[in-house]
C-alpha cells in the first residue's frame, strides 16, 4: 500500500482560536472594570499591569497557532502510522500497526459546525478501553471515516515475512505487578478447582 500524507483542514487554526478565547474574556472584563468603574489610586496600577500581561500572552498565542498548525504533518505509512509536530519542540510520533487496538472518531459541536473532526489511535499500552488515552491523534480532519479506514485496512493487511510467510504480529501482553498477580490469582482458582473436584 501506498503511504498517504495527510496536512489538517485550515478550519483547524480557526478551531485553536476559539479554544484559546478564555485567555481574551478577562482583558474584557478588567477593560470594562478599568473603563466603567472609578478605582482608588493604591489599585489603579495593578490592573492595567494584568491586562497588559494577559494581551502580551494572547498575542504570543496568536502567532504560535498558525507555526503549529504549520508543523502539522500526518502519515499512513506501509508500516506504521507517524505524526510530527512542534513549534519550538520537534516531536515525532510513530505508532507500529501491531500495536494498535483500537481507531475512534471525535467529532464535537464546534467542530461539527466546521465539518472536521479527530481521529483518535489507541494502542494497547496506552487504552485500557474505548474512549482512553490516544497514543496518536489526527486533528482537524474532514474525511475522518475515510483516515479511520485506510487505518484500519493497514492494520488488518497480512505482513509478509522473510520466508514469504503472511503473518500480523500481535502486540504482547502488558507484564509486571498486575500481571504478576493475576497468574498467582488464576494459579490459587485452578487448585482451588482441582481440590473440590477431588471432593466430589
Amino acid at each position: 500500500m501506498e503511504t498517504i500524507d495527510i496536512k489538517p483542514e485550515q478550519e483547524l487554526k480557526s478551531l485553536f482560536y476559539i479554544y484559546m478565547t478564555p485567555v481574551f474574556i478577562p482583558v474584557a472584563v478588567l477593560a470594562a472594570v478599568l473603563v466603567f468603574v472609578p478605582l482608588d489610586p493604591p489599585g489603579t496600577f495593578m490592573i492595567p499591569l494584568f491586562i497588559g500581561l494577559l494581551l502580551l500572552v494572547a498575542l504570543l498565542l496568536a502567532l504560535w497557532i498558525p507555526a503549529f498548525y504549520g508543523s502539522l504533518k500526518y502519515e499512513i505509512g506501509d508500516d506504521a502510522l507517524r505524526c510530527d509536530s512542534g513549534v519550538f519542540w520537534k516531536r515525532r510520533v510513530t505508532v507500529p500497526y501491531s500495536k494498535i487496538t483500537n481507531v475512534d472518531i471525535a467529532q464535537g459541536p464546534v467542530q461539527r459546525l466546521y465539518g472536521v473532526g479527530t481521529v483518535h489511535v489507541q494502542t494497547a499500552g496506552a487504552s485500557a478501553a474505548q474512549g482512553g488515552f490516544a497514543e496518536l491523534s489526527f486533528m482537524g480532519i474532514k474525511d475522518l471515516e475515510g483516515v479511520k479506514e485506510a487505518v484500519m485496512a493497514r492494520v488488518k493487511a497480512p505482513v509478509s515475512g522473510r520466508d514469504g510467510t503472511a503473518f500480523r504480529q500481535q502486540p504482547e501482553p502488558e507484564k509486571g505487578p498486575v500481571f504478576d498477580m493475576q497468574e498467582r490469582i488464576l494459579a490459587e482458582l485452578k487448585a482451588i478447582r482441582a481440590a473440590l473436584e477431588k471432593r466430589l
